[in-house]
C-alpha cells in the first residue's frame, strides 16, 4: 500500500507487553499491526511469564513473520514492569517507539499519522483520542476524550503530576527519550507505584512537548468488571464512603510519590543547572495541587481527581504521616 512517506522512513518499534492473551482478542491486535500503513516497524514481544500453552500459541502465532522478536521473562513482572523490561530490548537503531496492550484494535494509519505529526512537530510524544468497544469489539463510545467529558486541556508537567492523560497504546515517543527515563522507580522491593505510560510523558514533558491528535486512532478495548454480592443499603454506604477516603488518600500519596521520583529520576541523569531549572514547578505539590483546580474547571473528570485529591490531603495532614509537605 502507498503511504505518503519516502521508501527510507524512521524504524518504529512497538513494544507489546502480553500475559495469557485471549486468542481471539490477541489475534485481532496482531493483525491491525500487520496491517498496518507505515511500513517501516517491527515489534518486541515480551511475554510475562504466561503459562506454557499461553506461550507457545504466542510463539506459533507469530514466529512466521520475522517483523516480531518475541521474549519470554523468567518471573511474572506485573504490566508495568514488564513493559520496562520489554523496553531494554529495543533496538539501538530505532527512532520511535509505539506501547501497544495485547487486546485492542489500531487503525491502519496509527502509525503513520502519529510519526507524521512527531516529524512535523519535533515533539518528543504525541497521544491520540481512542475509541471504546466491548469484549464483542460493539462500540461504546466515539470518543474516550469526549466521554470523559474532557476539554482540551495542554499536557504539560504539571498537568501530569495532577493526572496522567496520556494513554500507553495510543502515545508514541522518540526513542531517545529512554536515557532518561530508565531505569523505572520502584516502591519497596519490586512494586512500581504507576504505570509506564505517565512515567515516559513526564520525561517527554520535561525534555520537550507532547502533541495531543484529537482522532481516535485506537478502538480501546474494556473488559467486565467484577460482580459484587447484594448488601443491605446501610452497609453499602459504609463500604462506598470508607472505600472512598481509602481510594483518597492512596491516590494522594502516589502522585506525591510519582513527584518525588521523577524530581529524583531527572536529578539523577543531570546535574547541569540548565536541565534542573525548571523543576520548581513540581517542587511544591501544595501548590501545584491547587493548581489543579485551575487544569479542572470546566472538565467534569478532572474535577472528581481533584476533590480527591483535596480529601486525601486533608486526611494526610490530620494523620501527620508525613505524607503532607
Amino acid at each position: 500500500m502507498r503511504t505518503r512517506f519516502a521508501s527510507k522512513t524512521p524504524l518504529v518499534t512497538v513494544v507489546l507487553a502480553c500475559y495469557k492473551p485471549v486468542k481471539e482478542y490477541f489475534h485481532y491486535q496482531v493483525q491491525s499491526l500487520r496491517e498496518q500503513t507505515y511500513p517501516n516497524w517491527k515489534c518486541v514481544v515480551y511475554d510475562d511469564c504466561s503459562d506454557e500453552d499461553s506461550f507457545q500459541y504466542i510463539k506459533n502465532f507469530l514466529e512466521n513473520d520475522i517483523r516480531f522478536e518475541i521474549h519470554r521473562g523468567k518471573v511474572n513482572l506485573g504490566s508495568t514492569m514488564a513493559f520496562a523490561e520489554a523496553l531494554t530490548l529495543v533496538p539501538p537503531e530505532s527512532v520511535y517507539i509505539a506501547f501497544c496492550d495485547q487486546d485492542d484494535i489500531w487503525k491502519k494509519n496509527k502509525i503513520e499519522k502519529m510519526v507524521e505529526v512527531c516529524e512535523a512537530s519535533g515533539a518528543l510524544l504525541v497521544h491520540t483520542d481512542q475509541e471504546l468497544i466491548d469484549q464483542k469489539g460493539s462500540l461504546l463510545a466515539k470518543s474516550c476524550w469526549g466521554k470523559e467529558g474532557r476539554k482540551e486541556v495542554r499536557v504539560d508537567l504539571k498537568q501530569l503530576i495532577f493526572r496522567n492523560t496520556v494513554t500507553g497504546c495510543a502515545s508514541l515517543f522518540r526513542a531517545s527519550l529512554l536515557k532518561n527515563a530508565l531505569p523505572f522507580p520502584l516502591i519497596g522491593n519490586d512494586k512500581p507505584i504507576f504505570y509506564h505510560d505517565v512515567w515516559i510523558a513526564l520525561h517527554a514533558a520535561y525534555f520537550g512537548d507532547i502533541i495531543s491528535i484529537d482522532e481516535p486512532l485506537v478502538e480501546y478495548r474494556q473488559h467486565a468488571g467484577n460482580q459484587v454480592g447484594a448488601q443491605g443499603q446501610g452497609a453499602r454506604l459504609k463500604k462506598k464512603k470508607d472505600s472512598f477516603f481509602r481510594r483518597a488518600l492512596a491516590q494522594y500519596r502516589n502522585r506525591l510519590f510519582l513527584k518525588n521520583k521523577f524530581e529524583s529520576s531527572v536529578r539523577s541523569h543531570h546535574q547541569e543547572r540548565s536541565y534542573l531549572r525548571d523543576l520548581e514547578i513540581v517542587s511544591n505539590f501544595r501548590l501545584l495541587f491547587f493548581q489543579g483546580l485551575r487544569i479542572s474547571w470546566g472538565n467534569s473528570s478532572f474535577f472528581k481527581t481533584w476533590l480527591l485529591l483535596l480529601v486525601g490531603f486533608g486526611m494526610a495532614k490530620m494523620q501527620g504521616d508525613g505524607y503532607a509537605p
